[in-house]
Formats: structure tokens, sequence, C-alpha cells
């Protein structure tokens, strides 16, 4: 398909139409043709326009790669312009270049505007208008007769328009569409496709294989480690659960010797009271009779530092009215109020005790006094640091003339946690139901601790070291803040003959302390 050079060879040598510059007025066939006829076109159109030139026999015609240039739109723009004046008076050069476009079936029209005619003649312009019209001027016909040079032009352009109107449109279109994938797939070289294929993955092959055998046997060697390991860690859990075991057996055993040892220094405390009674008795025998042994032997002095300690922390606190109370039971203390008064001036009942001291039990015994218009008493125990509060006794209801009443906290209660501080108080239910607590708001607040088990050690320790001896045994308790236990052993000392003016100021220290004034 496409134009014939003979068109194009009828065109005057004058003319600038068959120049013929950037815009492609049709290509036929191009895209769907495959890589060999490309290349087929491209050699016949380079030898075509390469021979036309050889014969124009000129030196400054243009070059087969410049007429390439300029069919592709790719000539510098600086050498356009003298491409297109050489075009305009060489005839083998515009030759050339029409037998070059149609060989590729590629033509390309461009009238240049404004185009210069000879003296009397039609522009171009007017020349194709009339061409391509089917109406008649007179006036150009009449010109046509008169210039042989006009005439040659308007029979070129017709007879282009008659080769224009004898091509087969429809035919060009569908050469010019591309075809399907399958028939472009069907002119592709599969052999060497295939043979490039398998060696590329032949040489995949080599290059993967030894590096996938090596992650297999790393692969093998970790699975291996892991199931060692897996193995090791089920051995070491069997062995924890098994310490564990052993040691929740050793706790229960140490409980029940620690259960057993409080058990022994109960006896032995019941033993020196006894022993203390048999000195007392003693000691109002007769003076011919046996003397009570008040101290130890000075033999056994000398070995026990924690009784010679003891003996002279004794005689200080004697000298001084002054018990070695420690800080950390100084801190529980409050602002001090009076105690007790007659039913008239103090109605009200007052929390006595555990009150600003130690305890040694985990369910300690609570004291207060009672008042004549209650009906009944709750105890409310609450732990200090959290503000919580961990255990609240049943309903008491004392004797209607008892002074006093106890609560302490069943075996079934939860224990208190050693160490830890504590603050208690008291409600009374009076009729009509209203409740008043003791301390109340304006009162101090009764607070306590119970015994770390080094202090339990250590207090027992002393205990010992006391042997029996009340002053003795009231320092050394209220060295570890027991004042409670202090206060009763003062006052068997008072009891057994302890001289009141040494021992009375020791009983207003402790009274002071819990926040109390004795009258």
């Amino acid at each position: 398909m496409g134009v014939s050079a003979s068109a194009w060879a009828q065109l005057p040598s004058r003319s600038p139409i068959s120049g013929w510059l950037h815009e492609p007025v049709w290509r036929a066939g191009w895209h769907g043709r495959t890589g060999e006829s490309r290349r087929q076109d491209g050699r016949t159109r380079a030898s075509c326009a390469s021979l036309v030139i050889v014969e124009a026999q000129t030196t400054d015609c243009l070059t087969p790669g410049q007429v390439a240039q300029y069919l592709r739109g790719e000539a510098p723009l600086a050498q356009v312009a003298a491409m297109e004046a050489h075009l305009e008076r060489c005839a083998r050069c515009r030759q050339a270049l029409g037998t070059a476009a149609l060989s590729g079936a590629d033509v390309r029209l461009r009238v240049l505007p404004g185009a210069p005619a000879a003296s009397g003649c039609p522009s171009d312009e007017d020349l194709v208008r009339q061409a391509v019209s089917t109406a008649h001027d007179a006036s150009l016909e009449e010109h046509l007769v008169a210039c042989p040079a006009c005439a040659e032009a308007m029979r070129g352009l017709q007879a282009f328009r008659m080769e224009l109107d004898a091509t087969d449109w429809e035919e060009a279109r569908r050469l010019a569409r591309p075809l399907p994938w399958w028939r472009r797939a069907a002119t592709l070289p599969w052999p060497r496709l295939a043979l490039a294929g398998a060696a590329g993955a032949a040489l995949m092959a080599c290059i993967l294989l030894p590096s996938l055998v090596g992650t297999r046997r790393q692969v093998a060697e970790l699975r291996s480690e892991r199931d060692r390991w897996r193995t090791a860690m089920s051995t070491l859990g069997e062995r924890v659960a098994e310490l564990t075991h052993e040691q929740n057996r050793l706790r229960e055993q140490q409980a029940s010797a620690a259960r057993a040892v409080e058990e022994t220094r109960r006896e032995l405390r019941a033993a020196r009271g006894a022993l203390q009674a048999a000195r007392r008795m003693a000691a109002l025998a007769p003076s011919g009779g046996p003397r009570p042994l008040v101290n130890p032997p000075a033999r056994q002095e000398a070995v026990d530092p924690v009784l010679r300690r003891l003996r002279a922390m004794t005689a200080q606190a004697l000298e001084s009215g002054r018990l070695p109370i420690p800080r950390a039971t100084l801190r529980l203390a409050d602002r001090p109020r009076t105690l007790l008064g007659p039913p008239h001036e103090q109605p009200h009942h007052v929390a006595l005790a555990p009150r600003a001291e130690m305890v040694r039990s985990v369910r300690p015994v609570f004291r207060w006094t009672t008042r004549p218009d209650a009906e009944s008493y709750t105890v409310t125990v609450v732990d200090d640091a959290a503000q919580r509060e961990v255990w609240r006794s049943a309903v008491v209801r004392p004797a209607p003339n008892a002074a006093e009443a106890t609560a302490a906290p069943p075996n079934e209660a939860p224990p208190l946690a050693p160490g830890r501080v504590y603050r208690w108080y008291v409600t009374a239910t009076l009729p009509g139901g209203q409740q008043a607590d003791s301390p109340g708001p304006s009162d101090p607040v009764a607070r306590f601790r119970v015994l770390s088990p080094q202090e339990a050690a250590d207090l027992a320790r002393w205990q010992e070291a006391a042997s029996g001896d009340p002053l003795a045994l009231a320092v050394a308790e209220s060295r570890l803040g027991l004042l409670g236990e202090a206060e009763e052993a003062l006052r068997r000392a008072l009891a057994g003959g302890a001289p009141p003016r040494k021992v009375r100021p020791l009983l207003d220290q402790i009274a002071a302390l819990r926040g109390f004034r004795r009258k």
C-alpha cells in the first residue's frame, strides 16, 4: 500500500509542495509489520535516497543521514531552514526525499505559507485548492493554458489526487492495526528463548544448590540444639518443682519448730513466775530462813554480755527515772490527754491498749474503758500505711458494772503482719442507735506495731538474761517498745517491794507516752 513515486516525479522542481517537513499525513501498515519487514523498508528507503543524491552530482546536496533525520523530524532546528532552502532549489533532493518517504509508506506533506511565486502565476495554495476542488476557476484555467509551468504543476497535483482517491483506506487501516498478541508471540524465536531459559535455570541451580544444602544442614543443627535446650529446660523445671516442694516442707518444719519454741518459752515464763513467787515467799520468811536470789551470780554476768548490758541499763533507768524506749516506738506516740476521771467528769469510753507501743502477738488483745450508757462495743483495726480495714470484731457486750472490756481476733481471723503499723478504735453503740468512737477526732490516735521475727528473737535473749527480775524485765521489754508488758512488770515490782520513788517515774513515763496523764 502507499502512494507511488510517479506522482511525486511529476511535481515541478520549483514547487515546495514535495518537501515537506514535520506532520505525518498517514502511515500504512507500519505498526503491524514484523521487525524484518521494518528493517527491509529502512534499507530500501536509504538506498533510494542515496542513489538519487549520487545522481545529483552536486557537492551541497543532502546526505542520506540528513534525509532520514528530515523525514523523522529529528533534524537540528538550526539546519532545518537550510535544508528547506536547498530542497526548494534542488529537484534531485526533492525526488530523493519523496522516494525515501514513499518507500517506507510514510508520506510527509506541508505547504509552506507565503512561498514566493513567479510573476503573474498563482500561489501554491491556489493550485492545491483548485486541484482538490470540484468548482472551476475561469481565470486560473486561462492562466494554466498560457503558463506551461503552472499547467505541469496542476497535472502533478491532479495525478497525486487521483492516486489518493484510488487508495483503499480501509485496507490501510486494517494493516495499520497491531497484530494480536498470540500472532506476535508466534513470531518469537521460541527455541532460542527455551534454550536461554534452560541455561539460566541451570546456572541458578549451580549457584543456589550449595547454599540450599548448607542452609538445610544449619536448620537441622538448629533444630537439634532447640530439642536439646527443651530437654534441659524440662529437666530444670522438674528440679525447680522438687526444690519448691522441699522448701515448703522445710517451712512447715520451721513453723512447727517455732510453735514448739514458743510453747517452751511460755513454759519457761510460767516457771520463772513460780520461781519469783517462791523468792517473794522466801523474802517474807524469818531472818534465819533462806534469802531470795534476786540477781544471777557474778560469774554468769561476766560471761554473758547481754546480762551485763541489762544490769547497767536497769541501774541507769532507776537512777534517771527514764526507760530506754526506742525511737520507732516514740514515733507511734501522739499528743497527751487526761486519763479516766469520775463518770460525771468524763463519761465517754477510752481505748487503753495497745497504744503507742509494740506488741508481740499477731492477734493482740485490745482493752478499753466502758461507759454506763453504752449498749455494746465494736473494735476496728486499720492498716496505718494502706489506710484499709484489716479486722472488725463482733459485738462486745461487757458485764453491766465492768470498768473495762477486751476483745481479741479469733484464730480463724487473718493474723496481723509482723513489722506493720496499725491503728485501732472502739465504737460504742448508744441508746437510739447513736455511735461514739474512741479515740475520737480530737483524741490521740491509738497506733501500735507488731514485732518482726528478728526483734522477737532479740527480746527472747533479753528476757532470758532478766532471769525473772521484774525491774530488769521491764527495762528489757521497754527497750523494744513493749510498753504494756513493761508496765505489768513494773507493777509486779511494786507489789514485790520495789521502792515506789524509783518505779513510779517509770510508770508515769509510759502513761505520758501513751497519751495519758496520771492524776
